[in-house]
């Protein structure tokens, strides 16, 4: 009796040992299956640049078979769980893995890289052709076209990118030819600030000769001549296919025109003070073309005379009520047109200068490029965000 009780405890060992190694493997399986999920997960994101609509919140693949155990795939929005509300959101996969009685779950986090649009590499862009004809040009950043880039009787002293071809002279800086295409903000452009911005009557400014002109006045977050101000200085002009002529203004925050000439460009001239009501916005979005033909004559407020810091409008220096005090004439700040745009006289811009069509350049621009547009886009100037895992946000989850 004693030899079989022996013999019986050997063999409930021998099976207690064997399903222990069973569990084991089939947890270390259900763990590999949890993972290949995720991975699935991974590479659906990868290759569908509108998986946020093509994936619900929720389960996207449920039970399905792998070797002789399942995987199950879920994707969710941690911030309000909904993928297809904002491309800003953080996106958490889960894979859950079953074999046997083994059951694993794991996670990770995926977080997207802001990133603006590509033209926003440079301080100066054209979707088209950039023509620099008896120009001078001065950048610390990178002149940029898609197209052609040619040069007669210019002195160009930046670097030069094109998508095909560089030629002409004289070039002060290094020159890459045939490169890909950089990506160019889209239609929609606009409406982020045409939703919440302040809308000016075209009818409103001053007409002559079929021109509009916002001149000789302050525009700002605290100033609005045409109506109620916006707090962070946004304002919308439908131009209704009127020329617009910008001129002796003091502007700070975001000017959105709409419905341009479809042939006439909006021109900036004379002399111009602009900074942006938002570190990042834009200082000019418009949906034709533009001539920048500004002088860097400083603005002065004696020869319009204009105070152009007014009670109630502060900004660098203290506000006062008089007219003898004088503004250096730039803009600081995006300038964007989705039309062709022309560079005439000597304007001076802070930031960066992007055309959806041509640029031509006949007289003297200084650029001073500023990266917080690409590595901080505005609204309206995101590329398709890029999604990498957050460190460290790998585990393995326990319901």
């Amino acid at each position: 009796m004693i030899v079989a009780l022996l013999g019986l405890v050997g063999l409930m060992s021998l099976r207690i040992q064997r399903r222990v190694v069973e569990d084991t493997v089939d947890t270390a399986e259900a763990r590999v299956a949890a993972q290949a999920a995720i991975e699935v997960g991974l590479m659906r994101i990868a290759k569908d640049d509108d998986w946020r609509t093509t994936y619900a919140d929720g389960v996207w693949i449920s039970d399905q078979s792998l070797g002789e155990g399942t995987f199950t795939l879920e994707g969710h929005d941690p911030v309000d769980g909904d993928l297809a509300d904002d491309d800003t959101d953080d996106i958490v996969l889960t894979g859950i893995g079953v074999k046997g009685d083994a059951r694993q779950k794991m996670q990770v986090r995926l977080i997207p890289e802001l990133r603006g649009v590509e033209a926003l590499e440079t301080s100066l862009f054209a979707a088209g052709t950039m023509t620099l004809t008896a120009a001078t040009v001065q950048s610390d950043g990178i002149l940029g076209a898609n197209a052609a880039v040619t040069a007669s009787s210019a002195t160009v002293n930046a670097n030069v990118e094109s998508g095909t071809t560089i030629s002409g002279s004289t070039y002060n800086g290094d020159q890459t030819a045939g490169y890909d295409n950089r990506t160019v903000p889209p239609d929609s452009v606009s409406s982020p600030y045409s939703a919440s911005g302040v809308f000016i009557d075209v009818s409103l400014l001053p007409a002559s000769s079929g021109n509009r002109y916002l001149r000789d006045l302050v525009l700002s977050p605290n100033s609005n001549p045409y109506g109620a101000a916006h707090a962070q200085g946004v304002y919308v002009i439908d131009c209704q296919s009127t020329k617009i002529v910008i001129s002796n203004v003091r502007i700070v925050g975001t000017l959105v025109l709409l419905n341009c000439h479809p042939n006439t460009p909006v021109e900036i001239a004379d002399s111009v003070n602009w900074a942006t009501g938002v570190s990042n916005y834009p200082a000019l979005v418009i949906d034709g073309h533009l001539n920048l033909a500004f002088t860097q004559n400083p603005l002065d407020e004696s020869t319009v005379p204009v105070n152009y810091n007014p009670a109630g409008t502060p900004y660098n220096a203290a506000a006062d009520s008089d007219t003898v005090d004088t503004y250096p004439s730039a803009i600081q700040g995006l300038v964007y047109a989705a039309g062709n745009i022309t560079v005439s006289n000597h304007p001076a811009v802070e930031g960066a200068v992007v055309s959806g069509g041509n640029v031509v350049v006949t007289g003297q621009l200084d650029l001073v490029y500023d990266d917080i547009y690409l590595t901080n886009p505005p609204p309206g100037f995101l590329d398709k965000t890029k999604l990498t895992i957050s460190p460290g946000s790998w585990s393995k989850d326990v319901d």
